[in-house]
């Protein structure tokens, strides 16, 4: 209603949620909850929303967000990105494009976005302990932050960043890397890690290697395991990045890809990307999705300023130009060198 709708916009940095009704699908409608959400959107014209259905589920799941993706022009980069991570058997997030509508206002193309949270695990049949989310760009695994995880990760669960802390500490302290990655096994699916970097160095995805994706304690296994999130730099500054300085930002990764398993293991993943998902058989999947979003994507007020096939046109240059210098570096990486 208009006094909810006012202190929504008049609170929007606390992220405060309010009461309002939603509509997906033009199927359900349930009470719920709406608030701003994101940290770097907050200030642009298009901002995310994080949804609280309180009276019903969707899919499964009671908690959204609508996602505007503000550095992404296509609204395709994590449709694509999220599918990648998959295909290197990463769990990741249900999401779907929707047209988003504030009291029969067309806001425009959003992203509806399964949240990562202790649900999103059970869902999937995980007995999950303690939850970190990377946060700030801190989460890069460097000795700075050894005394200072809180401003790297928040977490849900009541670890108090013990086991972030024993694996700093190994990451600082340890000056062998082969006996490095041997004992960090003890606390990480160090397997799950390295499949992880081949698919955020394979979509120039550099936020994403110090933040923007979460670790999540498998009790059944009793180790650390990496879900993404968060796609709309994916394809990004492709001309100034290049894959090993990317690799290089995690330290814990780094030091695991100083290893001749690490380096053997990255270049099978790598070939595997390269070779399921060439640039030809990304602009195939690109143009079905654009096609899908055409409509929606025509009467976004912010989004329609530029042509739909000139930022995907834009966004194929992007891969074609990365898809290169991956091939590069992958040779790097040879088992025969």
């Amino acid at each position: 209603d208009p006094d909810d709708a006012g202190q929504l916009n008049g609170q929007v940095q606390s992220k405060r949620p309010i009461p309002a009704s939603i509509r997906i699908g033009g199927a359900l409608r349930v009470d719920c909850r709406i608030s701003y959400a994101g940290h770097g959107t907050l200030n642009d014209v298009r901002k995310s929303f994080d949804l609280e259905l309180c009276d019903a589920r969707y899919e499964g799941r009671d908690r959204y967000r609508a996602s505007a993706q503000a550095i992404d022009p296509t609204m395709l980069r994590a449709l694509l990105a999220y599918r990648i991570y998959a295909h290197l058997g990463l769990e990741v997030p249900t999401v779907e494009p929707a047209s988003l509508y504030f009291n029969q206002n067309y806001l425009g193309l959003y992203l509806l976005t399964e949240t990562i949270e202790r649900a999103f695990f059970d869902k999937r049949g995980y007995d999950t302990g303690v939850i970190y989310k990377a946060r700030f760009g801190n989460a890069h695994f460097e000795p700075p932050f050894l005394n200072r995880l809180s401003e790297a990760f928040t977490i849900e669960g009541e670890d108090d960043y013990v086991l972030l802390r024993r694996i700093y500490e190994m990451t600082v302290s340890m000056p062998d890397d082969e006996a490095y990655a041997a004992a960090l096994q003890q606390y990480v699916d160090t397997d799950s890690f390295l499949r992880y970097l081949a698919a955020t160095v394979f979509l120039c995805q550099w936020d994403g290697m110090h933040n923007n994706y979460f670790l999540a304690l498998n009790h059944q296994t009793e180790r650390l395991f990496l879900v993404p999130w968060d796609m709309d730099r994916v394809w990004n500054e492709t001309a100034t990045r290049n894959p090993a300085d990317l690799l290089a930002i995690n330290r814990m990764g780094a030091r695991l890809l100083k290893t001749k398993a690490g380096q053997v293991r990255m270049a099978e993943l790598l070939g595997d990307l390269l070779t399921s998902y060439s640039p030809e058989r990304l602009e195939t999947d690109l143009n079905v999705l654009a096609a899908q979003t055409a409509e929606a994507y025509r009467h976004d007020p912010i989004l329609s300023r530029k042509p739909q096939d000139e930022v995907k046109a834009d966004l194929l240059g992007q891969i074609r130009l990365w898809s290169d210098k991956l091939k590069s570096y992958q040779e790097t990486l040879s088992p025969t060198r």
